[in-house]
């Protein structure tokens, strides 16, 4: 794969699976406020179009973004 390839389909699905994982970074303590979700499945289903047809995009979509809600709702709470 070529490195513009790489940035392409790896990189750039890597990078904006972080931001969309970011705004969780704050919710937990009592789960999340509507606009804290409405806005993370907003960013997933986006997600999820913009890069159809894309395995890479799709592991991230399916064993990342599907899941990081609960999990990182229960880290924070954990912290507290």
């Amino acid at each position: 794969m070529s490195t513009e390839d790489f940035k392409e389909k790896i990189y750039g699905p890597y990078g904006e699976c972080w931001k969309i994982l970011k705004i969780l970074q704050h919710v937990g303590e009592g789960g999340f406020k509507c606009e804290d979700a409405d806005k993370y499945w907003k960013a997933v289903e986006e997600y999820e179009e913009k890069y159809k047809g894309n395995n890479f995009a799709d592991f991230m979509y399916r064993n990342v973004l599907l899941h990081a809600d609960n999990i990182i709702v229960r880290m924070n709470e954990g912290e507290k």
